[in-house]
């Protein structure tokens, strides 16, 4: 179900940041909507990792990279940092998530 927003609750940027954070933080991933999933995993992926790292990412979004697997997990991170220009990030990704995710289980 899409979240319902009246235009009127979103009328400075602040509004508008909150409202989507808000959108991306309770989004359930499915198969469904991959767009919205791939935008959730990069979301979940910075604010976890300025909050406290991998360690950090891995304790609060590890159920949901449990559902999904780690290869489509990964994949899907990548894949959402590099289209954001984020590919710094998406290298050290691809060099060191999966064993940081073995060594974390």
């Amino acid at each position: 179900m899409k979240p319902k927003i009246k235009k009127k609750e979103l009328m400075t940027q602040t509004a508008i940041v909150n409202a989507v954070m808000q959108v991306l933080s309770e989004a359930h991933i499915s198969p469904e909507n991959p767009s919205l999933n791939q935008a959730r995993i990069v979301y979940n992926y910075y604010s976890e990792m300025e909050s406290g790292g991998h360690e950090s990412l891995f304790r609060w979004f590890g159920e949901k990279i449990n559902a999904l697997g780690m290869e489509t997990y990964s994949k899907q991170l990548i894949k959402g940092l590099g289209e954001i220009g984020a590919h710094d990030y998406a290298t050290i990704e691809k060099k060191y998530g999966k064993e940081l995710w073995r060594l974390y289980v």
